[in-house]
């Protein structure tokens, strides 16, 4: 489920229905979207997915444990608690993204992302798959954030079974280097790289996605609070609830050890 704060809705383009920017409407903003509401490409509208090649990842494979073979878009998980996933294949690569457009009257000096990468299948011995975190603008230079990247393992054996997902990694960042200015659209990126390899590619997906303004018109504003009241907004699963407030608490430790500079 997708929350936002202080907002109305919607990203942009790909090679499905492109979707239209989320609005920041006060400095207060934060928007947060678990998936777990992710049982076809019309629960995540707010998000555009498009691919290299063909339109084989625009295509939702389903929802699944890790054990498709079939390239393309996954909702991976199990009983209510979902994520956003790709399985890639030789010589395609895909990309999510979500557009944001600062309706406030000042400028956003930071903004925090936070999200966890998880590993649902698993090729022992196949190429590793990664997801590279990008900010997007048409006013400047598009830049890679590689402290916000992940990479797979291929360490687990093939398959999946009552294990995965076999490895959940949370990453955070405040991004500083980015004013965004009154009016300005900006996007932000989850891309995978396309594989070398047919069929030796492992699944992987991001989950518990989150953005929230820190310092608007030079003035810090407690993002932490603004973004737990978009978590409690989403309602989970009763089961799932615990867990993902525990890893915003992570993330929210972690950031102060990864504060952009």
């Amino acid at each position: 489920m997708r929350t936002q704060l202080a907002l109305s809705t919607l990203a942009l383009l790909a090679a499905i229905p492109l979707s239209a920017a989320v609005s920041i409407d006060s400095g207060d903003f934060a928007y947060y979207d678990n998936f777990d509401d992710f049982s076809s490409l019309d629960d995540v509208s707010e998000w555009s997915i498009y691919g290299s090649g063909d339109s084989r990842f625009p295509v939702f494979q389903g929802q699944s444990d890790g054990t498709g073979m079939t390239g393309g878009t996954y909702s991976y998980g199990s009983n209510g608690d979902y994520s956003l996933g790709f399985l890639a294949n030789e010589g395609y690569s895909a990309s999510m993204q979500i557009s944001f457009t600062n309706n406030t009257s000042s400028v956003i000096n930071e903004f925090y992302v936070s999200y966890d990468a998880e590993q649902w299948h698993s090729n022992n011995g196949g190429q590793l798959t990664e997801i590279k975190f990008n900010y997007l603008s048409d006013t400047e230079a598009n830049r890679n954030y590689s402290d916000l990247g992940y990479v797979s393992s291929e360490m687990y054996s093939s398959g999946a079974g009552g294990d995965a997902p076999f490895e959940t990694v949370s990453n955070s960042l405040l991004i500083s280097d980015r004013p965004i200015d009154p009016g300005e659209t900006f996007s932000l990126e989850f891309y995978f790289p396309e594989q070398t390899d047919n069929f030796d590619a492992q699944g992987i997906s991001f989950d518990n996605f989150s953005f929230a303004l820190s310092e608007v018109g030079g003035e810090s504003v407690s993002f932490e609070d603004n973004l737990q009241d978009a978590q409690m907004a989403a309602v989970p699963e009763p089961a799932t609830y615990a867990a993902g407030l525990g890893l915003a608490a992570l993330a929210f430790v972690g950031y102060r050890r990864r504060r952009q500079s």
